[in-house]
């Protein structure tokens, strides 16, 4: 008798330290495909997605907020919690602050895919054949792009400096009041693109390529299979980052090294963003939202630049 009570207390301790380390969890399926997410804090967070449908996290649940717009929303850009825009089809911008979604006047038709800000003053949009427009303090205003390819991402690091991903693997870089075009190790189209910092970064797109910035250069750091395309890219930590794909591939950089995982019930995932090391949330087909938390870490390490881009 006391053998078998022994042997349960084990059994038990150890099914609760599994529990305990980190995985990705289905939370809910709400019916339309999400696109893009940004989380404010482990508390705070916002998802965008097909027919302008937007969803707030507020701590204990998602829950859909009045949308000015039946567009179909492929981004959202959190400044603060009270402060922020949303881009979609047909050219659609909207913005938050800090009690309700408005729309904002646009100057194209065309669809929008991506938008960052370096500074709340001033941010930039981009979407389909090369379109690219920049808001600065008041109005947003076409600008001449450095390409004609559907942009698919965008992530500022300052109102000086930023970078651009598009299809057939171009990458274009802002600094000294332009954008550049960079060498790219990849003729694959890229959806995404997240910088840790000025310097350092990671692009991320079709058969699953990962590209590193690394010192002034980019270079192919991964290419898996064409089945598990990536859309998604965003830092965790200054060193940690997580890249999400086609039919619910989650890939972790960890120890400078790339693994990865299949999240449940392999919805395709569009958006993926993260509070700390231990807390993000991916979003993608069907409405899915997942959540990863990972007790195992023991602090949090300085939160990174967070994009999740575009399906």
């Amino acid at each position: 008798m006391r053998k078998g009570i022994f042997v349960f207390i084990i059994v038990t301790i150890a099914f609760l330290a599994g529990a305990a380390g980190a995985d990705w969890v289905w939370v809910k399926d709400t019916g339309n495909d999400l696109f893009a997410v940004q989380m404010l804090s482990a508390t705070n967070g916002w998802a965008v997605g097909l027919g302008g449908r937007i969803w707030h996290y507020t701590g204990s649940d998602w829950v859909q907020v009045t949308s000015p717009t039946t567009r179909d929303l492929n981004d959202v850009c959190m400044l603060s919690a009270t402060d922020g825009w949303a881009v979609g089809n047909n050219g659609v911008i909207l913005r938050y602050n800090g009690s309700s979604w408005l729309t904002v006047t646009s100057p194209t038709t065309t669809h929008l895919t991506c938008v960052d800000f370096g500074a709340a003053g001033d941010g930039w949009a981009a979407g389909n054949n090369g379109v690219l427009i920049r808001y600065v303090g008041v109005n947003w205003g076409t600008v001449a792009g450095p390409t004609s390819r559907n942009i698919n991402g965008l992530d500022m690091t300052s109102v000086t400096q930023g970078w651009l991903v598009s299809n057939n693997g171009e990458i274009c870089a802002f600094y000294g009041g332009a954008w550049h075009d960079q060498t790219s190790p990849t003729n694959r189209n890229l959806k995404a693109v997240a910088m840790a910092s000025a310097s350092s970064g990671f692009a991320v797109g079709n058969n699953q390529n990962i590209c590193l910035y690394d010192l002034g250069d980019w270079s192919l750091m991964y290419q898996g299979s064409a089945t598990y395309g990536l859309n998604a890219v965003c830092y965790a930590g200054a060193s940690e980052a997580w890249a999400m794909g086609v039919a619910g591939i989650a890939m972790h950089y960890r120890n400078n090294a790339w693994s990865s995982t299949l999240v449940p019930l392999g919805r395709t995932l569009y958006g993926v963003s993260f509070s700390s090391v231990y807390d993000g949330w991916a979003v993608g087909q069907g409405g899915a939202f997942y959540h990863y938390t990972s007790s195992s870490d023991v602090a949090p390490t300085t939160l990174g630049r967070v994009k999740a881009l575009f399906r």
